[in-house]
């Protein structure tokens, strides 16, 4: 009861500093603060928000299966059960969440009654993985020159479902695709986007990052479905690159009438806001080499403290560099 009343307490508090400093914000972020007031002032119902809830709380019990000792959990428990229910009443219900809420719960029991244990050994992967993965990584570039090739639809389920797995607040899963083919419908959103070159409607698909950021209640939090566009264009990027599929990752700036007309011309929910442009196609030209990223010493930042290094080495933080830190960690 506690926790309830200082989570409205702390709603009320970010609420209100948003209120009065409203007038002050620029154009751009007026349109994002009345966006997200708008839509936390309704209630919903849908199953799409019900899942997403269905997540979140399925999480909170999901990470406390790692503690040594189970305490009693039956109200959340409860609160899973009755969620999942209601959530399999629609016969369009994503079957990959309930599933894996009852699995959650069924551990939970199982742990209650000590016939489950803790796993103690983490999946790793081998160094040939590993090497894989930082080749795609360094070898990755913007494509903005696309052949008219068709991608087929295999290829397609695998490079946004790689954006599905990227990390995300509580399991919320806030990431939705518009996919675009038609040239006009490119041209549009384009526009739309503030993205004034020609190669985006030169690309045989386009993919419009949407997130639908009702889990996140507090004004401070709503940066995090922005955070998780960010994140699932990273894996669609690289995953794309590793079938042999240029892609370019298009900025999107969002202002009230640009957002109307988004949404009336593609009929989607009010409550979805587009993040971000993915062109994606066969490469037809590649740029000759890659833009060399900065030297990774003059990233790194040290505490006062300095790290805590095995060794005798008693050299100061900032006169260390990158492989005495390399050699001793």
């Amino acid at each position: 009861m506690k926790n309830k009343i200082k989570a409205k307490l702390k709603w009320l508090y970010y609420t209100l500093i948003y209120k009065l400093r409203k007038h002050l914000l620029p154009k751009h972020y007026k349109f994002e603060y009345e966006f997200y007031e708008k839509i936390r002032s309704r209630s919903y119902s849908d199953t799409s928000y019900m899942e997403l809830k269905l997540r979140a709380i399925t999480h909170a019990l999901d990470k406390t299966l790692v503690f040594k000792k189970v305490k009693e959990r039956k109200a959340i428990c409860s609160l899973i059960h009755e969620m999942t229910e209601q959530v399999k009443n629609d016969p369009c219900h994503d079957a990959a969440t309930v599933g894996w809420s009852q699995r959650v719960l069924d551990e939970y029991e199982k742990r209650s009654n000590g016939t489950s244990g803790l796993s103690e050994n983490f999946e790793s992967l081998d160094i040939t993985t590993s090497e894989l993965l930082k080749d795609i990584l360094t070898s990755r570039r913007s494509i903005r020159s696309f052949k008219a090739n068709p991608i087929s639809k295999e290829l397609l389920y695998q490079i946004l479902n790689a954006g599905l797995w990227a990390p995300t607040g509580c399991n919320r899963q806030t990431m939705e695709y518009l996919l675009l083919e038609d040239k006009e419908d490119i041209s549009f959103c384009q526009k739309m986007a503030g993205e004034g070159y020609a190669f985006p409607a030169q690309a045989p698909l386009t993919v419009v990052i949407l997130i639908d950021p009702r889990g996140y209640a507090l004004p401070v939090q709503r940066h995090m479905a922005f955070l998780e566009g960010g994140a699932a264009t990273q894996n669609i990027l690289l995953m794309a690159h590793s079938l042999g599929i240029g892609s370019c990752w298009l900025f999107w700036d969002n202002s009230t009438v640009n957002y109307t007309k988004f949404m009336k011309r593609f009929s989607l929910n009010p409550w979805l806001l587009p993040v971000a442009m993915i062109c994606l196609g066969y490469p037809d030209k590649i740029p000759n080499f890659r833009p060399e990223r900065k030297n990774l010493t003059k990233c790194i930042h040290f505490s006062k403290s300095g790290l805590q290094l095995t060794g005798n080495d008693t050299a100061k933080p900032a006169e260390r560099n990158l492989d005495d830190i390399a050699c001793h960690c």
